[in-house]
């Protein structure tokens, strides 16, 4: 009876092992439910699998990504509602299925290929038309990738916007179905680069009378070396 027990038990344990083994596959073909900002390290995926190298420019990863979101990204106040640690003062540039955007005096145009990954483009031309002209600048970005009901969001910070600018882009979140869908556009938005020139620090007036007492006292000992010594 023991032994029967036994082997009982040991069925049911090497069961639950199986099941238990199996539940991750079932579940990495789900998308999280809770959109999360990508890990700073190593680009390593957040919960719904995407990562900061998942979307480049001019041959730089990401500075931080976010996602995946439920719904529709088709301008500004899209993402400003989302109130991200990035800000929330985000402008629209263009994007691949809509009209191109001019901001500060620069006019926007990205494009996208097809497919769930590939290439992106964005152009710029300076439309003010006098010196100095607005190109190149330093902006930060945002890119958008929306696919199937969702998108995901990649930021990256300070960079250098020239007439010509290029990207590599994949689609790593997953739909409904637990496929990587194709990407229906690309969007893009930019604000001024956070660069802040760096100006003089004013000392305080204490430091100088502290500075100038320094000084003195140091004069004075010298004084004193020198008339002892004669």
């Amino acid at each position: 009876m023991k032994n029967e027990y036994f082997n009982w038990m040991l069925g049911a344990a090497l069961i639950a092992a199986i099941l238990g083994i199996a539940s991750p596959s079932q579940a990495s073909t789900t998308t999280s439910s809770s959109p999360s900002y990508c890990p700073t390290l190593n680009f390593n995926e957040n919960s719904a699998g995407i990562a900061r190298d998942d979307v480049t420019y001019n041959g730089n990863k990401a500075t931080g990504c976010y996602g995946v979101v439920s719904g529709n990204i088709n301008g500004a106040p899209v993402i400003n509602a989302l109130n991200l640690s990035w800000g929330n003062d985000w402008a629209y540039l263009d994007g691949s299925d809509s009209s191109s955007g001019t901001y500060q005096g620069i006019k926007f145009t990205a494009t996208a290929t097809a497919g769930h990954e590939g290439t992106w483009k964005l152009t710029a031309s300076d439309t003010n038309g006098t010196a100095p002209l607005n190109l190149p600048a330093t902006f930060d970005l945002a890119i958008a990738l929306k696919a199937s009901d969702r998108y995901a969001l990649w930021y990256f910070i300070d960079v250098t916007v020239n007439p010509t600018n290029t990207g590599e882009w994949e689609i790593e979140f997953k739909n409904n179905g637990g496929k990587h869908p194709d990407l229906s556009h690309i969007m893009v938005f930019g604000r001024d680069g956070h660069n802040v020139p760096t100006s003089p620090v004013p000392i305080p007036a204490a430091a100088w009378l502290l500075g100038s007492g320094l000084i003195g006292l140091a004069g004075f000992t010298r004084r004193r070396v020198t008339t002892k010594a004669a």
